[in-house]
């Protein structure tokens, strides 16, 4: 009897659960990703080749290029090259003067 009360349970169950839908795949919302950079040419790549080549899709580079005299503006100017559309490089303007730093 017992074993008989088990098994309409488990019809029951059965009748009643819920179906979980799969999603729609939707496209992902864009991530964005800031790399400061000041004299990093033989740096900047691999951080910028890293933020790329993750496996989430949607994602932009901006870099920094916070003054830099070597040849950083160089580097990511072929970054951009190789992977077009997908690295925005924003120049970093001049201090205000009598700039003082941070003051905490």
């Amino acid at each position: 009897l017992l074993q008989i009360g088990f098994w309409i349970l488990g019809i029951l169950n059965y009748i009643n659960r819920t179906v979980i839908k799969k999603r729609s795949p939707k496209k992902k919302p864009l991530v964005s990703v800031l790399i400061p950079a000041r004299n990093e040419e033989n740096k900047v790549h691999l951080s910028v080749r890293s933020a790329l080549n993750q496996d989430y899709g949607n994602v932009e580079v901006i870099v920094c290029n916070d003054k830099s005299t070597d040849r950083t503006g160089e580097v990511l100017e072929s970054l951009q090259k190789e992977f077009p559309g997908k690295i925005k490089v924003i120049q970093g303007t001049p201090l205000p003067e009598n700039w003082m730093g941070k003051n905490w």
